[in-house]
């Protein structure tokens, strides 16, 4: 009986695997192996989403549509740069990630690199090919199978345990998949993959900003706060000293009131100040005073990479659905869209992301909704191609408030995501 498995590997042909070699410049060997690693990753995922019937409600919609089943139809397509249309395939696939893994994707990713034997970078190139795979493969057994939101779980649930198996065991050990009671040959096979896992996931976690309440683990979609961990390792970058607060801190005020966000603040670009610019052939239209306008003048300028007041910009246009941290794209692609452009345009930029939120509720679930907000950010922008060494992301809840609490309009401005340049 054929598996999902064996229906991701009908999809793999030489023919693929040796273009995809070609673009990524690696060894077709390693893309095999590879994809072998990260096609039960994904499957696995969405698995153990199929426990929740209404977790898996979002999923089976995701997959109800034409657009996503016809994903696999030429997935070599899918590892070039620039195809950024609102329902693009590695901009969905990006998000399914982030809401299977949450703030383990780039753990993840270091992972398979090391698994595979793959170059930097290489690893996030293919997550915008199989993810849109699987889920071509997936949305073909609903709209052409006939098979139905439980007939789909079923599938998925019946077969979670050997997708789960065939999970490299470095990335089964960060998804909590390999039990500590293994069997012999089980654990030695777990020890002998350690120093090669815990180097991988070291090179995502080292963040050379030591500021503010570092990492804070969370854990989509329960949001529980773990135990401090760093994602993506900062690779070139100098900046070693504490990020501080882009303002003077105003007062907070104490609440023990659950939060509540709203959303963040929505600027029209039709209504404000524009500003254009031709980047390549993209036309790139954000407001004057918007985040696009300011990280163009500090990479174009002399100044240093710093983490001073005046380095940290708003991202305007970014935008969250109430109440949590899943980006609203339709308000926030444009802008996400100007990030992806400057930062291809500019191979050298990397950057920091920090999520504020206001004082509403306690500190310790603003911490976690800010850090949640700024990793759907940095997964948007590898969704769409950035290498995930090129972003980094933290959470800082209330700190650092650019306006009064003591008002609604001050407290939406410091619902928000800035952003800094930390190396170019």
């Amino acid at each position: 009986m054929s598996t999902l498995m064996d229906a991701v590997k009908g999809m793999v042909t030489d023919q693929l695997v040796g273009a995809v070699a070609g673009k990524l410049d690696e060894d077709g060997s390693a893309i095999s192996k590879a994809i072998g690693g990260l096609a039960p990753t994904i499957l696995s995922g969405i698995a153990g989403q199929a426990e929740d019937p209404d977790r898996f409600g979002a999923i089976f919609d995701m997959l109800n549509d034409e657009k996503v089943a016809a994903f696999g139809d030429n997935p070599a397509a899918l590892i070039e740069q620039g195809n950024l249309a609102q329902d693009d395939p590695k901009d969905m696939a990006g998000q399914l990630m982030g809401s299977l893994f949450g703030d383990k994707v780039g753990p993840i990713l270091g992972a398979l690199a090391a698994f595979a034997g793959l170059k930097k970078g290489s690893s996030s190139g293919l997550l915008g090919m199989v993810g849109p795979m699987v889920m071509s493969m997936l949305a073909k057994k609903v709209l052409g199978g006939g098979t139905s939101k439980k007939g789909l779980m079923d599938i998925l649930l019946g077969e979670k345990k050997e997708l789960q198996a065939a999970v490299p065991d470095s990335i089964g050990d960060i998804l909590g998949y390999r039990s500590h009671s293994a069997a012999p040959a089980v654990a030695a096979t777990a020890a002998a993959a350690a120093p090669a896992a815990a180097a991988a996931v070291r090179d995502y976690e080292e963040d050379d900003d030591k500021g503010g309440m570092g990492w804070l683990g969370w854990l989509l979609p329960l949001l529980l706060l773990g135990a401090a961990a760093f994602w993506w390792m900062n690779r070139g970058g100098t900046d070693t000293t504490p990020d501080p607060a882009p303002t003077p801190p105003v007062e907070a005020q104490a609440s023990e009131t659950v939060v509540v966000e709203e959303p963040m603040p929505d600027v029209d670009v039709a209504e404000a100040s524009q500003f254009e610019r031709m980047i390549g052939d993209y036309q790139l239209i954000g407001n004057a005073n918007g985040a696009e306008a300011a990280l163009l003048g500090f990479i174009e300028s002399d100044k240093a990479p710093c983490t001073d007041a005046d380095c940290w910009f708003t991202m305007d246009r970014v935008t969250f659905n109430s109440g949590s941290s899943e980006l609203d794209m339709d308000k926030s692609t444009n802008q996400l869209t100007n990030i992806v452009r400057i930062m291809e345009a500019n191979p050298g930029v990397q950057l920091k992301l920090g999520g504020y939120t206001d004082n509403t509720g306690s500190e310790q679930t603003n911490m976690t909704i800010s850090q949640a907000r700024a990793d759907a950010v940095a997964m948007a922008l590898i969704g769409m191609g950035i290498d995930s060494d090129r972003v980094v992301a933290e959470g800082y809840g209330p700190q650092f408030p650019v306006a009064s609490n003591d008002t609604e309009d001050g407290r939406a401005q410091n619902r928000r995501i800035d952003v800094r340049v930390r190396a170019r």
